[in-house]
């Protein structure tokens, strides 16, 4: 008998619901990158309702042995670990047992919330109730996470039990090799003729480069972990001739080759630094594995290699891939050190829940409570999946990932030691080298939270456990796994799988419609924007339309803490709008009239006793918007305790709210949760300010110095306007900052008359530079000369300011400065000397030459004018 006639007697056998959930299984790993990496909500809904029917396909096919083993390995038990730690996570807990569990937790709650819930105005609607007492921080998110986790571990079931052994497997290599070429080819010609939007028609949500998208991804690293996967199966290929035995292998290993000369490039281009150390990751861990074949190895590896040279030098200069894979060993690179310094951040919350985490899913609104800095940027994900199961799982959820992945190596290694034949062997270490190079990758990135990149992940760890598990004893014919002992348990198991699909996919069309709504209204898709308090304020017409859609889209999502938040900022925005319109006749002003308009007012007014509480509520605007956005912040801070944009607009709020809680209160948790975000912090001080407590303002102002330099300048205007100069230098100006009080010397006490004040901050900043310790040694120095020089200290100026250009030589505009320093203090030999190595470092700027000559008469003239005194000899 032929190995043709007896392969296909086999594949006889192969019963329907196989041989369709595979094809299911091949159409939703393809499809799923080309639908955006299938990260918004109606193609989640897609991939989850495919893998579901995947799901009810292996229970039709009664495999109960099979599953009931499977159930018990180390990766099924991992990930079923993470999909019971979510719902421990998420679900509420007395108070005793929460505050032994997690005592961070418990205290933090204790610190934000009031013993009893907050009345609304004079509602009668129900009380909202305070956050459950749960572990996570957010458990909507964690209870969205966890569905998605035990979607993921039912489709993993589903794979190990329909098998297909390493035929199935060569299969996916297949279609996974040529449909990743095809997105490496895709994304090439887009990135060439890049015109903002992929497939040239859909905008992207950020502004995106032509090399930083990834084809049909919207990030490029996105790109590079499926293309890394496809290269390991083109690599398996490649050394195992494909398993073809019949005439043609040549010609089939050839477009192995080809497969991954095309792969390479695309990882290459995709300019993603991850990736590409990925690339060689996983290359080397093929090299080592199959090192007993060194001549097959090394002729298609150099193959391959000439392969890529020759793309390569066909693309010339289009992509500039060698300037950013060269700031791999630039350990300065500013993307190394922010990532670096989250990953720090992360860890530090992380030790303040070692055990239990604060909750999966929840990195976006846990991990702002420990960055200290000020980015500009919101982080949904930490970009290093470690770091994020971390803090997000605490030593239980990383010990089960750790675990999980474990189990995959060693699953992974039995079915490479029981590969019949060496081109299976192959394909094993094909699919083993796509795993190390995703488990490589995702120490700079977040794949695992891309579905189109997850899917793929769950799919191979599915087939190489099931290769790797052992035979389950049956007798003929159930030995080939086709039929099963257990037929009674085929009923209810399928019963309970197709219930549990029923609720799964309910959620994920709620969750589809949900962004349906939200989109149709121009708001921008959920975890895109970072919310503050700014108010988007336009036409009335246009938020009405937003406020209605999002109240629409918390009836379908009630937990969805951004949706209330959005909800309440839209009522804010309308209430401005409409008194801002009521206002126009009697209030011509349109900045006193803005000012009126603001929520802010309210609370100043009833500080200062100009109106009461039950005569507010009687407005009509008050009622329609304002205590409905009461309520929105209310819900939002349910749905998640450490929210400080709840916290916040409750304090502007609070005049309308019967609580015990004062505005301090409200700021004062804004402090605990905010982080490093300025613009929340600027807020929380105008919250105190207009609240009359000045001292908390401080702390807010304080804080926003503390996280960087982007609002300084705002922070000293407003603080000029309620402190006094010592108390700005006593309670405003940090520390280990004494740049800011130069700067705020510089902006603020200017002018002649304020010279007492200025002489005052001038002191501190030239005695606190010395340990402002983030500034680059040659700023620090020349920054602390500067204050001595304001200060006609002279000698200590000098030598600071020349320290400062010993390091940093080219730097003309600080030479240019001592230059007219040293002129005005009647040393112009010295001028000259410091002009004359201007001239050096700076030959082809004519300013350098006229500092020379200028410096040169001034020597000559054996005086030294000021620069008032030089007029226009002076060069500018």
């Amino acid at each position: 008998m032929t190995d043709a006639t007896r392969k296909g007697r086999v594949d006889a056998g192969v019963p329907w619901e196989n041989c369709l959930a595979e094809g299911v299984v091949l159409t939703l790993v393809c499809a799923a990158p080309w639908m955006l990496g299938s990260v918004h909500a109606r193609s989640e809904l897609v991939l989850i309702t495919g893998t579901l029917a995947v799901v009810i396909l292996a229970a039709v096919s009664g495999r109960v042995a099979v599953l009931l083993k499977n159930l018990m390995s180390l990766p099924s038990v991992a990930f079923g670990g993470l999909v019971l730690l979510g719902l421990a996570q998420s679900t509420p807990l007395p108070e005793r047992m929460l505050a032994v569990l997690d005592p961070s937790t418990s205290a933090l709650r204790r610190a934000l919330l009031p013993d009893v819930p907050e009345r609304v105005g004079n509602e009668s609607a129900a009380t909202v109730p305070l956050p459950p007492k749960t572990i996570s921080q957010e458990p909507g998110a964690t209870r969205e996470t966890t569905w998605s986790l035990f979607v993921a571990w039912m489709f993993f079931q589903a794979v190990m039990v329909l098998g297909g052994g390493c035929d199935a497997l060569r299969r996916l290599g297949w279609f996974v090799a040529a449909n990743a070429m095809l997105l490496a080819l895709f994304a090439l010609i887009q990135s060439l003729t890049w015109n903002g939007k992929i497939y040239w028609v859909i905008p992207t949500e950020f502004e995106c480069s032509a090399w930083s998208i990834g084809g049909p991804f919207i990030c490029h690293t996105h790109l590079a972990e499926y293309l890394n996967v496809g290269l390991g199966f083109g690599l398996g290929f490649t050394l195992g001739g494909m398993g073809d035995r019949r005439p043609g292998m040549l010609a089939g290993r050839t477009i192995a080759i080809y497969v991954v000369g095309v792969l390479a490039l695309g990882i290459i281009t995709s300019q993603s630094r991850g990736g590409f150390l990925a690339m060689l990751g996983a290359s080397l861990f093929t090299v080592m594995c199959l090192r007993s074949r060194r001549f097959r190895l090394w002729v298609g590896l150099v193959a391959a290699l000439a392969m890529v040279a020759l793309f390569l030098l066909a693309l010339g200069d289009a992509s500039p891939y060698g300037a950013r894979l060269s700031t791999i060993v630039n350990l300065t690179d500013n993307a190394y050190q922010t990532r670096t310094e989250i990953w720090r951040d992360a860890v530090r919350g992380w030790l303040q829940h070692p055990f239990w985490g604060t909750g999966l899913g929840t990195f976006g609104v846990s991990a702002p409570l420990f960055i200290g800095h000020d980015y500009g940027v919101y982080f949904v994900h930490a970009e290093n999946e470690y770091v994020e199961m971390l803090l997000e799982g605490g030593c239980v959820g990383f010990g089960l990932a750790l675990l999980g992945l474990a189990g995959i190596g060693l699953k992974a290694r039995r079915a490479w030691l029981a590969a019949p034949t060496h081109a299976d062997r192959a394909l094993v270490i094909g699919a083993s080298a796509g795993i190390v190079a995703l488990a490589i990758q995702f120490l700079s990135d977040f794949g695992l939270h891309i579905p189109a990149i997850s899917l793929l992940m769950v799919v191979l760890c599915g087939h190489l456990c099931r290769l790797g598990a052992e035979r389950v004893a049956a007798t003929s014919p159930a030995e080939s796994g086709f039929k099963t002992a257990r037929s009674w348990l085929r009923v209810p198991i399928i019963a309970v799988v197709a219930a549990l699909a029923v609720v799964i996919i309910r959620e994920a069309f709620q969750r589809s419609h949900c962004e349906a709504v939200i989109a149709s209204a121009g708001i921008p898709a959920s975890d895109t924007h970072w919310l503050t308090p700014t108010l988007g304020i336009g036409p009335l017409e246009g938020l009405e339309r937003r406020r209605i859609a999002l109240e629409r889209s918390v009836q379908l999502r009630p937990d969805w803490t951004e949706g209330h938040l959005r909800l309440g900022l839209t009522n804010l925005a309308i209430y401005a709008a409409t008194a801002d319109e009521w206002l126009a006749d009697s209030v011509p002003d349109p900045i006193e009239r803005a000012e009126m308009a603001d929520p802010l007012w309210l609370l100043r007014l009833v500080r200062e006793g100009k109106a009461e509480t039950a005569l507010l509520l009687q407005h009509e605007p008050i009622q329609q918007f304002l205590l409905p956005a009461a309520r929105n912040f209310l819900e939002a801070r349910r749905c998640c305790l450490v929210s400080p944009l709840a916290h916040a607009e409750l304090g502007t709020l609070s005049c309308l709210l019967e609580s015990k809680l004062k505005p301090a209160n409200y700021v004062n948790s804004v402090l605990l949760t905010a982080g490093g975000s300025s613009e929340l912090l600027t807020y929380a001080a105008a919250v105190a300010i207009q609240s009359g407590d000045a001292p908390l303002a401080a702390r807010c102002w304080r804080r926003t110095l503390e996280s960087g330099d982007t609002t300084w300048a705002q922070v000293a205007d407003l603080a000029s306007m309620a402190l006094s100069p010592d108390q700005i230098l006593e309670s405003v100006i940090p520390e280990n900052r004494g740049r800011y009080a130069l700067m705020f010397a510089d902006r603020l006490y200017a002018t002649p008359d304020n010279r007492s004040a200025r002489d005052k901050f001038l002191a501190v900043a030239a005695a606190r530079l010395g340990g402002d310790l983030d500034l680059p040694l040659a700023e620090r120095l020349w920054l602390e000369g500067r204050a001595w020089s304001e200060l006609d200290v002279r000698e200590p100026a000098l030598r600071q300011m020349q320290a400062a250009l010993t390091l940093e030589n080219s730097r003309f505009e600080w030479r240019k400065d001592l230059i007219d320093r040293l002129i005005a203090w009647g040393n112009p030999e010295e001028a000259h000397q410091q002009a004359l190595i201007a001239l050096q470092f700076s030959p082809t700027n004519p300013d350098a030459r006229k500092l020379v000559d200028w410096t040169a008469e001034a020597v000559a003239r054996g005086a030294g004018p000021t620069g008032s005194e030089t007029g226009n000899d002076q060069p500018r």
